[in-house]
């Protein structure tokens, strides 16, 4: 039997969970937000758009120590 190589920090070991803060976070915003970003300007799929990197990047990037790697 070979074990996986462990990663060198262990903040990259992403799973499960992440994934669903993301879903958790685009799915709790209500329709009439969404709608109301067409009042900004944006059309609604752009919208949802901007909030799916909005997500991943308030779930993924927070777990990244210094600025080299959130860049």
């Amino acid at each position: 039997m070979t074990l996986l190589p462990t990663p060198a920090k262990f903040h990259y070991v992403f799973n499960m969970r992440e994934l669903s803060r993301i879903f958790k976070g685009v799915c709790g915003v209500r329709r009439d937000i969404i709608l109301s970003g067409s009042t900004l300007g944006f059309k609604p799929e752009i919208f949802l758009i901007a909030l799916w990197r909005h997500e991943c990047e308030r779930v993924f990037v927070d777990k990244l120590t210094n600025n080299k790697e959130k860049d």
